[in-house]
C-alpha cells in the first residue's frame, strides 16, 4: 500500500496561489482602488485564475476556479453561484488544455484569457441582462462588455507574471 507524504513546497505554492486570488478579489471589488473607463471595469479574478490554472493540473485548477468564483459571488449581489460555476468550468478547461495540448507561455495565456473573458462576459450578458429583459441589453454588450474585455486583457499579463513568479519561487 502506498503511503501519503505531505509535500511542503506544493502546499506553500498552492497557499500563495490562494492568496493571489484573494488579493485579486480585493483589488477587483474595492471601489475607487482601480480605474474605471466609461463602463469598463477591471476584472482581475478571471485572468489570475486562468494563470493559476495553467500552472496546475485540471482538477486542482477546477478547485481554484470554484474558490475564485466563490470570492466573486460573495461580492456580487445577484450572481448566486454563477461565477463559481463559470470559473470552475473555465479553469478546468484551461488546466486540461495546458496539460495536454498547449505550452505554458504568455501567448497561450493571452489566447486562453481572451476566450475565457469573451465567454464569461457573453454568458453574463445573456443570463443577467438579456434573459431578464433589461432595456437596451445590446448597448450594454457593446458599451460595457467589449471595453471591459479589452481593458482586462491589456492588464492580464501582470496576473500571468505574478502567478509565474509564485510558481518559480516555490518549485517542487
Amino acid at each position: 500500500m502506498r503511503r501519503f507524504t505531505f509535500d511542503r513546497q506544493l502546499a506553500k505554492r498552492r497557499a500563495v496561489f490562494a492568496l493571489l486570488l484573494v488579493l485579486a478579489a480585493l483589488l477587483q471589488h474595492t471601489r475607487g482602488l482601480l480605474p474605471v473607463f466609461g463602463g469598463a471595469s477591471l476584472l482581475l479574478l478571471l485572468p489570475m485564475s486562468v494563470a493559476i490554472a495553467m500552472f496546475e493540473g485540471s482538477v486542482i485548477a477546477m478547485l481554484f476556479g470554484v474558490f475564485a468564483g466563490a470570492l466573486w459571488d460573495f461580492a456580487s449581489p445577484f450572481a448566486d453561484g454563477f461565477y463559481a460555476a463559470a470559473l470552475c468550468l473555465i479553469c478546468f478547461v484551461c488546466g486540461a488544455l495546458c496539460s495536454f495540448l498547449l505550452r505554458v507561455n504568455l501567448k497561450s495565456f493571452l489566447l486562453l484569457c481572451f476566450c475565457a473573458l469573451a465567454l464569461l462576459l457573453l454568458a453574463q450578458w445573456f443570463f443577467l441582462s438579456f434573459l431578464t429583459g433589461a432595456d437596451r441589453s445590446g448597448t450594454l454588450l457593446l458599451h460595457n462588455a467589449l471595453p471591459t474585455l479589452l481593458f482586462t486583457l491589456a492588464v492580464s499579463p501582470l496576473c500571468y507574471g505574478a502567478a509565474k513568479a509564485a510558481r518559480d519561487s516555490l518549485r517542487e
